[in-house]
């Protein structure tokens, strides 16, 4: 049987240590294989995974980048991004705020993009927290797609990785229905 899975990259733009932590886990827990990749330029920051998402195998290639400057000055990545999610916290509140950094990323970004805004509550007295309306203000203005706000940290990734490969799922289907039977019945097999 022919190996078919769908293949998907996502650059993970400003997640902090433990952001990075708990959505490698989120995805761990539910991979069929996983393996940290090495890139020149990318010191660790490339992990791939193989998951079955409703027996569809999908192979994940997940870049973590500390801002979008990292991706743009990196000349090591070769192919355009599927999906890019950005992680919002308060410290980011201005930057998100006066510039569009996504007219940038054209050029390492495939034609049919899903840009993710994900923010995070922060139950810190000493910072603001990110309400859900400039989440929303910041969403539309930046051009995402998907908007988060993560607050239980399990049903929300799950939430966010639903929503997103269920329109990918959709979209694999009816564009391209004999290869997607054809994945399909790889991904029973595994």
């Amino acid at each position: 049987m022919k190996r078919i899975s769908f293949n998907l990259r996502i650059g993970v733009i400003g997640a902090f240590k433990g952001e990075k932590e708990e959505f490698l886990s989120y995805i761990k827990k539910d991979s069929v294989q996983t393996e940290t990749l090495d890139e020149d330029g990318l010191d660790g920051q490339l992990q791939q995974f193989l998951i079955l998402y409703k027996s569809i195998p999908i192979k994940l290639r997940i870049y973590f980048f500390k801002n979008y400057s990292e991706i743009i000055e990196n000349t090591n990545i070769s192919k355009p991004f599927d999906v890019i999610i950005q992680f919002a916290h308060i410290s980011e509140d201005l930057v998100l705020n006066n510039q569009n950094p996504l007219e940038e990323l054209d050029r390492y970004t495939s034609g049919d993009i899903s840009y993710i805004l994900v923010g995070r509550e922060l139950n810190n007295l000493d910072k603001a927290i990110i309400n859900r309306t400039s989440l929303v203000h910041y969403a539309k203005k930046l051009g995402f797609l998907y908007c988060f706000l993560i607050q239980n940290r399990e049903s929300d990734y799950q939430e966010i990785f639903n929503k997103f490969l269920d329109d990918l799922i959709f979209k694999f289907q009816y564009s391209s229905p004999e290869i997607f039977e054809r994945a399909k019945k790889y991904g029973e097999s595994l």
